[in-house]
C-alpha cells in the first residue's frame, strides 16, 4: 500500500523513517518476507511536531482480545494526597522501547516510496501498545515502590512520583530518572523534561517537584479530560465516518449537530472552574429504578428515608430502551431533589442503580450516540448543584424500594391484614362505617365502594359519592391521595386514612402537620396482603412503613385536632424510630 499524504507530509515521513531506521526501530524488508500490509500516514501534534502511525486498523481486528487493568484518571486522582509534590516523568516515544517479536514483525510492514520495512519496536496503532508498555514499567515500578518511600504510579506513558516532602522527591527523581534511563530491559527511553506552571510560580522543569496540591482545588479542572472525550463524542463520530468512507487524508463539513458540543468544550475552557480535588465523605445516597411504564427514586442520609419522588412515563418514553429509561430516571431524581440537596448543603452524593451499563456509561462518560445528551443532562445538573457524586451498581434484589416505587400499583389491590385492621380500630378507638376503595375480594367491611362494578358494593367511583354521614376507612391507590384530602376537606368529615410513610410527599406533610391522631402499623411487607392480579402482573407493593392518619375537618374541629396532634405526635415519632 503506497503513501497517500501530501508533499509536505511525504517529506517529513522520509525524515522521521530516517530516524527510525538509525535507532533500529524500523528495519527493511523484502516484498516476499511480508506477511500483512499496512498503510502509514502522518498527523501533526500540538506542538507542531509530526507523528508516524501505522493504520493497524485491519490488522487489529485480527489480534486476539485479552484483560489487563490499567491505571484510570479516577485512580491517578486517588493515590494524589492533600499537600504532596509531584514530579511527571514523560517519556519520549516510549512504544518504540519495546522490542517485537521476531516472527511478529512481518506483520507490521509498510511501503514508503518503492521500498518496504517493517517494525522492529512496537508502533504507535497496534491495539495493544498501551498495554505492553504498562506491563515492562510495572516490573521497574515495583521496585522502586520496595525500595524507596515514593509513591508511584503510571498513566499511559507518564510516570508520576509522588511525595510529602519537596528535597527527598526531587534526589529520588534524579536516581530513579537514571536507573529508568539505564534499565536493560527498556533502553534509552528518552526521558524529556516539559515545562509548566504550578499555582505559585513556574518551575524550570516538571522533573524538578511541583506542589500541584497546595490547596483544595486545582488550576485546571481534573475531570476535563474525561469530559472532552464524552462531549466530543459527536465530533469524533464524524471524524470517524468520514475517514472510513473518504480516507484519513480528507476535509469534512462538520455537521450542526456536533456545534453545541463544541461551543460548551470552548465555553468550560474560558471559565477554567476548579475542580474539587480533595474528597468529600459522601453524605446522602440517592437510589433510583426505572421501570417500563413508571420511575422511581429516593433519597437517604445516614440509612434514614428523607424524600421520595416517583412518576409516569409518556408515551414515547416508553417506547425507549431500558438503559435509556435508567439514566432518565436518574435525571428525574436529581431534578426532584434539587431543593432538598441545597437546604441541606449536600456536596457529596452517592447514586446507585441497578443497572451495570446504566453505571458504566455515566461512571466512564460514554456512552452510545443517542444517548450522550440524556448523559449530559446529569451532569450539567450536578454541575450546577456543585456536588460530587459516586455513582455504583446496586443488585437489583437490594433495590426493593426504588424498584417498588417504579413498578407501583394502581389499582389498590391489595388490602390491610384482617389481624391489624382490627387492632388498628381497637387502639384508635374507632369503628369506620365503609371502606372505600376497596374490591369485593378484599374489602374489610361490609359496605364498601368499588373502583369499577364488581359484586356487593354500595357504589363505584367513590371519588364521586357523597361521603357524609360516614367515618369512611380509607386506603386508596397512591396516585389518589391528594385527591381524597381535597375530598375530605370539601365534605368536612372525619375519616381514616391509611397511606405510606414517604417523606417528600406533598400529601405526606399535609397528613403528618395537620391531623389529630396517627399509628404506625409497620412495614409493608409484614402488614400488607397483596391481593392474585397484583401478582401476576408483578407489580409491588407500596415500601416502606404504614401509617394511620384520623383526620377531622368537621366545623369546629380542626383547631382542637392540632391541639390533640401536638400532644400525641410525639408517639408516632418514637414509631419511627
Amino acid at each position: 500500500m503506497k503513501f497517500r499524504g501530501t508533499e509536505e507530509e511525504a517529506k517529513e515521513q522520509k525524515t522521521i523513517l530516517e530516524e527510525e531506521l538509525k535507532v533500529n526501530i524500523v528495519t527493511s524488508i523484502r516484498n516476499e518476507q511480508i506477511k500483512w500490509h499496512n498503510p502509514t500516514f502522518m498527523i501533526k501534534k500540538v506542538n507542531g511536531k509530526w507523528r508516524k502511525i501505522l493504520d493497524a486498523k485491519t490488522l487489529n481486528k485480527q489480534i486476539a482480545d485479552f484483560h489487563f487493568k490499567m491505571y484510570e484518571s479516577n485512580e491517578v486522582e486517588q493515590t494524589i494526597r492533600f499537600g504532596d509534590w509531584g514530579t511527571q516523568l514523560d517519556l519520549s516515544l516510549a512504544f518504540h522501547h519495546l522490542i517485537v517479536q521476531t516472527e511478529s514483525q512481518p506483520y507490521l510492514a509498510f511501503e514508503f516510496q518503492n521500498n518496504y520495512y517493517t517494525y522492529r519496536a512496537i508502533p504507535f496503532g497496534t491495539k495493544h501498545s498501551p498495554i505492553y508498555l504498562a506491563t515492562a514499567m510495572e516490573q521497574i515500578m515495583q521496585q522502586i515502590r520496595l525500595k524507596t518511600e515514593i509513591r508511584i504510579i503510571n498513566y499511559v506513558d507518564d510516570i508520576l512520583l509522588l511525595h510529602q516532602n519537596k528535597e527527598y522527591l526531587k534526589n529520588m527523581t534524579q536516581k530513579e530518572r537514571d536507573r529508568t534511563e539505564s534499565n536493560s530491559n527498556i533502553s534509552r527511553m528518552g526521558m524529556e523534561s516539559n515545562k509548566c506552571n504550578s499555582q505559585n510560580e513556574t518551575e524550570e522543569a516538571f522533573t524538578s517537584p511541583t506542589r500541584f496540591i497546595q490547596y483544595e482545588k486545582m488550576d485546571i479542572d481534573g475531570d476535563r479530560d474525561n469530559k472532552a472525550s464524552f462531549f466530543l463524542n459527536i465530533k469524533d463520530h464524524q471524524k470517524a465516518q468520514a475517514a472510513r468512507l473518504r480516507g484519513w487524508n480528507t476535509t469534512m463539513i462538520m455537521n450542526k449537530t456536533a456545534i453545541p458540543d463544541i461551543n460548551w468544550w470552548v465555553t468550560k475552557l474560558r471559565k477554567n472552574i476548579p475542580a474539587q480535588l480533595i474528597y468529600i465523605p459522601l453524605q446522602m445516597t440517592m437510589t433510583t429504578d426505572a421501570a417500563p411504564s413508571r420511575w422511581g427514586s429516593t433519597l437517604e442520609k445516614e440509612l434514614e428515608m428523607i424524600a421520595m419522588a416517583h412518576g409516569t412515563w409518556n408515551k414515547r418514553q416508553t417506547k425507549l430502551t431500558s438503559n435509556n429509561r435508567e439514566i432518565k430516571a436518574i435525571t428525574q431524581g436529581l431534578r426532584k431533589f434539587t431543593k432538598t440537596l441545597k437546604n441541606s448543603r449536600v456536596q457529596s452524593l452517592v447514586i446507585r442503580s441497578d443497572k451495570n451499563t446504566t453505571v458504566f456509561d455515566i461512571r466512564k462518560w460514554r456512552a452510545s450516540i443517542l444517548l450522550i445528551n440524556e448523559i449530559k443532562q446529569i451532569h450539567q445538573t450536578i454541575e450546577k448543584l456543585g456536588i460530587q457524586i459516586q455513582i455504583t451498581h446496586l443488585p437489583g434484589i437490594k433495590n426493593e424500594i426504588a424498584e417498588a416505587i417504579s413498578r407501583l400499583q394502581r389499582a389498590g389491590e391489595y388490602k390491610l391484614k384482617e389481624k391489624i385492621f382490627q387492632q388498628t380500630c381497637l387502639q384508635m378507638n374507632l369503628n369506620p362505617t365503609i371502606d372505600l376503595f376497596s374490591q369485593h375480594f378484599n374489602n374489610l367491611l361490609p359496605r364498601f365502594m368499588l373502583t369499577i362494578r364488581g359484586h356487593g358494593e354500595i357504589a363505584i367511583d367513590a371519588l364521586n359519592q357523597t361521603w357524609k354521614m360516614e367515618l369512611p376507612w380509607i386506603h386508596p391507590p397512591i396516585p389518589l391521595i391528594p385527591a381524597v384530602l381535597k375530598k375530605i376537606r370539601e365534605e368536612q368529615i372525619e375519616a381514616m386514612i391509611i397511606t405510606p410513610l414517604w417523606p417528600g410527599q406533598i400529601w405526606n406533610t399535609e397528613l403528618v402537620n395537620e391531623n389529630a391522631q396517627s399509628l404506625m402499623l409497620g412495614r409493608s411487607n409484614e402488614i400488607l396482603e397483596p391481593g392474585t392480579s397484583l401478582i401476576m402482573k408483578n407489580l409491588k407493593l407500596p415500601p416502606g412503613k404504614i401509617r394511620s392518619f384520623l383526620m377531622d375537618r368537621r366545623p369546629g374541629r380542626e383547631e382542637d385536632s392540632r391541639v390533640r396532634f401536638r400532644e400525641y405526635q410525639t408517639y408516632p415519632r418514637e414509631q419511627q424510630t
